[in-house]
C-alpha cells in the first residue's frame, strides 16, 4: 500500500507527509495576537515618511493664508489712506492720523507707513521737497527710506505702506535678502503682494 513501510522491527508506520495523513497545527493563540518587530519598524517608517510630507505642506498653507491676510489688511488701509486724502488733499503723516497705528500683520509686527507725497500740489518727483531731498514731494516724507525695484527705482510716488513679512525684517531695495518676503503695496496701488513677485 502506499504511503505505508515497513519498519526494521516490522511494524507498520505511516510516512510523514505534510497534510496528507496529519493535518497541520492550527496556528496558536499567541502568534495571531501581535506585530513582528518588522512589521511595527514598517509602519513607524511609513508615518515618519507620512509625517515628514504633510508638516512642510501644512506650514506652506499657512504661510499663504497670512500672506493673504496681510494684502487684505493693506488694502483695507488703502482704502482709509485714500479717505482721509479726499477728506483733506493730503496723505497723512503716518498711519496715527487714520487710527490705525496698532494694526499689526499676521506675524505680529506693525504695518510700515511711509508718505512720500503730501498731495496734488506737491513738488515734482524731479525737484526736491521740503526735505531737500529728491522725491521729498513737499511735506515731511516720513521717517525711512523709500521703497525701490531692482533697478532702484522707487516702487510708488505717493506713499509706501507694507507689512515686514514672515522675518520681521526689511530693507529698502525688494531684491535685497532681508525683503524678498515682504508684502507691499507698488504702482501706487496697482500691485499688492509679495516683493519678490513684484
Amino acid at each position: 500500500m502506499p504511503g505505508i513501510q515497513g519498519s526494521p522491527t516490522g511494524s507498520l508506520s505511516a510516512s510523514v507527509v505534510p497534510g496528507v495523513l496529519f493535518p497541520r497545527k492550527p496556528p496558536s493563540l499567541h502568534s495571531c495576537l501581535g506585530f513582528s518587530l518588522l512589521e511595527l519598524m514598517i509602519t513607524l517608517a511609513i508615518g515618519v515618511v507620512s509625517v515628514s510630507i504633510a508638516v512642510p505642506t501644512y506650514q506652506e498653507y499657512l504661510n499663504k493664508a497670512d500672506v493673504l491676510l496681510a494684502e487684505a489688511d493693506i488694502r483695507k488701509m488703502e482704502e482709509e489712506i485714500t479717505d482721509f486724502f479726499f477728506d483733506r488733499s493730503s496723505y497723512p503723516e503716518s498711519l496715527e492720523d487714520i487710527g490705525l497705528q496698532d494694526m499689526r500683520d499676521p506675524w505680529g509686527n506693525p504695518y510700515e507707513y511711509l508718505r512720500i507725497a503730501a498731495g496734488p500740489t506737491s513738488a515734482s518727483k524731479s525737484s526736491p521737497g521740503k526735505s531737500g531731498k529728491k522725491g521729498g514731494g513737499g511735506g515731511s516724507p516720513g521717517k525711512g527710506k523709500l521703497r525701490k525695484d531692482k533697478n532702484l527705482v522707487p516702487i510708488n510716488t505717493d506713499y509706501d505702506l507694507y507689512s515686514m513679512g514672515q522675518d520681521g525684517r526689511s530693507v529698502s531695495p525688494l531684491t535685497a535678502k532681508h525683503s524678498r518676503d515682504d508684502i507691499i503695496r507698488a504702482g501706487n496701488g496697482s500691485f499688492i503682494g509679495i516683493a519678490k513677485n513684484f
